[in-house]
């Protein structure tokens, strides 16, 4: 399970530093740097859980997606595939940052605008 998941970073990863051709492809890549899972830097123990602290999330920016790039996103394959990992991520097992109502509420409801990520 873990593995997974590490192969699940490894391509997130790659998604974020992918330069792309097409303007689904640049919002998705744009998006990708992981900027919509801003909820994370207000968690103080953030270091607390290995898995992500492998990340360099970029948690500068608080502004989600538009309802245009949320179309974009929801419709880019990379991105549905993206989503519907990240979307699942908050069961990881030994990370108590997901854990709480409130990082739940936040990280895992935006993704809910895409039909492809629902439970």
């Amino acid at each position: 399970m873990l593995k997974a998941l590490r192969t699940v970073a490894a391509f997130v990863g790659l998604l974020a530093t992918a330069s792309a051709d097409s303007e689904s492809d640049f919002a998705c890549s744009q998006w990708m740097n992981l900027n919509v899972l801003y909820p994370l830097r207000q968690v103080k123990d953030f270091s607390a859980c290995q898995f992500y602290s492998q990340f360099k999330f970029d948690l500068s920016n608080t502004q989600l997606p538009s309802d245009m790039q949320w179309a974009l996103l929801c419709n880019t394959p990379a991105c549905r595939l993206t989503f519907g990992a990240l979307r699942n991520i908050n069961f990881l097992d030994g990370c108590p940052l997901f854990g709480t109502t409130d990082v739940q509420r936040d990280f895992v409801q935006p993704y809910d605008r895409c039909p492809q990520v629902t439970k």
